[in-house]
């Protein structure tokens, strides 16, 4: 399991947004003057590899996405996605069925 501490550069992974899969590249810790800064509990730099764009992550917002939606491939991913869409669908029809 990846964590903010062995994660290595250019490591890819996966998150749902939205019921979407984004694909992520780790590019290591936000470069800082202090380098008291410069540690895993600190920010971190990402690629959206949707939108080819750097994106600045708080450590724990790396670790929610590491410890919970970490997929190591992009099958594992769309397994996760359709269990996911298929929870909600369960209990759409479970509120309707109550009340019908």
């Amino acid at each position: 399991m990846k964590t903010i501490y062995n994660i290595k550069l250019k490591d890819e992974f996966y998150i749902i947004r939205n019921e979407n899969i984004v694909r992520f590249m780790y590019m290591g810790i936000l470069p800082s003057k202090n380098p008291e800064y410069e540690t895993p509990k600190n920010y971190h730099i990402v690629i959206n590899k949707d939108t080819e764009r750097p994106e600045r992550w708080y450590y724990t917002d790396l670790e929610r996405a590491l410890d919970k939606e970490w997929a190591y491939d992009y099958d594992d991913s769309k397994k996760f996605l359709l269990e996911k869409i298929k929870n909600k669908y369960e209990d759409i029809l479970n509120k309707f069925n109550k009340y019908y």
